[in-house]
């Protein structure tokens, strides 16, 4: 073919194969980085997504792909104010939401980031630790969820997941994830797994926007239910966070043969409840390891530990003998297997968060009237550990 000729011809209408790659590839950047920002859609967010949903949770975004999974799908739309309010009484400024399009009740999911106080609280609903390097808890059936009485289903499609984030020299940060479902329940372990998904990605946000020093924990891949009174076992048998508390000879004194129990670890709230015939409760025993856990309980047997690494805060603890606790055979014998009994749980709470030496608040028990009295001077343990 002559040059003439070769100057004529058309043109290809096809570009090069090689930049053909080119831009699929930069297509597909695109397309990736406007999902990652929220930018770009196609999902759950019945707004479309946005900018609004990368700056949700105080100029934080709100962890959308675990939310989805969580709610199965549902469309959500941002919760007003008096919604957030009306679901989670416990959060403060720094609280945001997500519902369901038609409605809260069809399932939300509210994160707190500065919370008041963390859920659980009480002997029928003990929060279980996460694990997995977490000093955090899963907490079913939350008592302040508002659940309503004549429903009982609904206390099953409600709970919290707690974390407390150890940021080093600087203060530890708290946030807590809770979430009302639709149809499905957190005794499915797949709900309870995606709950606490929420949190730690939450987590993980809040920790690299505040320039917290402390380490994060690792992928939770199951998460137990919280303990309810009614899942009492043997003392005997015990191998949770009371295990080996008392010997054989102390539980006999004090008349303990039950327990209620979650798996030891670390956890911002780690209670047990000792009990006698038929799980009926005798003393419970209770470490707050997080700095606004509230007041210390009432209680004649209390104890303290100084700066924990886990929260640069002290600790409390306290034994809370119940109205139907028998000081037989005596009131001193038992003064000194409750003092014992506390000291130790306190010391295994304390090395597990590296806190400093326990220093045990001793009651006065010069009298057998007053010792005898112990039980009967403390408020129940549902009133007294809020």
């Amino acid at each position: 073919m002559s040059a003439r000729a070769g100057a004529d011809a058309e043109p290809d209408a096809h570009p090069p194969r090689w930049w053909r790659g080119k831009v699929r590839a930069a297509l597909a950047t695109v397309l990736l980085l406007l999902a990652a920002t929220g930018l770009w859609r196609g999902g759950a967010f019945g707004d479309g997504g946005g900018r609004e949903w990368e700056s949700l949770c105080h100029g934080l975004p709100f962890p959308a792909t675990e939310t989805e999974k969580l709610l199965d799908g549902a469309e959500l739309t941002p919760m007003t104010a008096e919604e957030k309010k009306d679901t989670y009484p416990d959060g403060d400024r720094r609280t945001c939401g997500v519902r369901h399009s038609e409605g809260s009740g069809r399932g939300s999911v509210v994160i707190s980031l500065k919370p008041k106080r963390l859920p659980g609280g009480a002997p029928d609903n003990i929060p279980v630790p996460l694990g997995h390097g977490w000093n955090g808890n899963f907490t079913a059936r939350p008592d302040h969820a508002g659940a309503d009485d004549f429903d009982p289903s609904a206390h099953e499609r409600r709970a919290s997941a707690a974390l407390v984030l150890d940021c080093g020299t600087k203060r530890p940060l708290a946030l807590t994830a809770s979430a009302t479902l639709d149809t499905a329940s957190f005794a499915d372990p797949r709900k309870r797994t995606q709950l606490v998904a929420v949190a730690t990605r939450m987590a993980r946000t809040y920790h690299a926007d505040t320039g917290c020093e402390g380490d994060l924990g690792r992928h939770v891949p199951d998460v137990g239910d919280s303990v309810a009174t009614a899942d009492f076992t043997p003392y005997a048998d015990a191998s949770g966070l009371c295990a080996d508390l008392l010997s054989p000879a102390a539980a006999r004194r004090l008349g303990v043969v039950t327990v209620v129990e979650p798996p030891a670890g670390r956890s911002p709230r780690e209670q047990c409840v000792l009990g006698g015939l038929r799980g009926a409760p005798l003393y419970t025993l209770l470490a707050e390891n997080w700095p606004r856990g509230g007041e210390t309980p009432e209680s004649p047997y209390t104890a303290h530990a100084a700066r924990c690494t886990t929260t640069g805060q002290p600790a409390r603890y306290a034994l809370l003998p119940m109205e139907t606790a028998s000081h037989e055979p005596g009131p001193y014998a038992a003064h000194k297997a409750l003092t014992a009994l506390l000291t130790r749980f306190a010391d295994r709470s304390a090395h597990r968060h590296g806190c400093g030496a326990v220093e045990l608040r001793e009651p006065d028990a010069t009298s057998d009237a007053q010792a005898r009295n112990e039980g009967a001077t403390v408020r129940s343990f549902r009133g007294s550990a809020r």
